[in-house]
């Protein structure tokens, strides 16, 4: 389960190992995936940036997977003291790519 206000991800309320942004959100605040047991982590071009501590103590997360592309993920502005979260394998998709 999500909290989101105005695009805003809040916190990320589940057990679920893969998990999906929702397409309307455009940032993420802190520790709003604190302590969770995520796994694969999907994120959407509608992402613009992501707080510092966004995803503290994910000591599970491996695998993020990018709605976009490398150029347009390098634009989200990332927080500081989200280890996991760098340190995670990283794929991205181009939609117009796919033909």
């Amino acid at each position: 389960m999500f909290f989101i206000k105005e695009g805003v991800l809040i916190k990320y309320i589940g057990k679920d190992e893969k998990v999906f942004i929702p397409n309307n959100v455009t940032k993420i605040l802190e520790k709003a995936f604190e302590n969770s047991n995520i796994e694969e982590l999907h994120i959407p071009v509608s992402v613009k940036f992501i707080d510092y501590y966004a995803f503290d103590n994910c000591k599970r997360l491996k695998n993020i997977y990018y709605d976009g592309s490398v150029e347009q993920f390098n634009k989200i502005i990332i927080g500081e003291f989200n280890d996991k979260f760098f340190m995670a394998d990283a794929s991205y998709f181009k939609p117009e790519a796919i033909k």
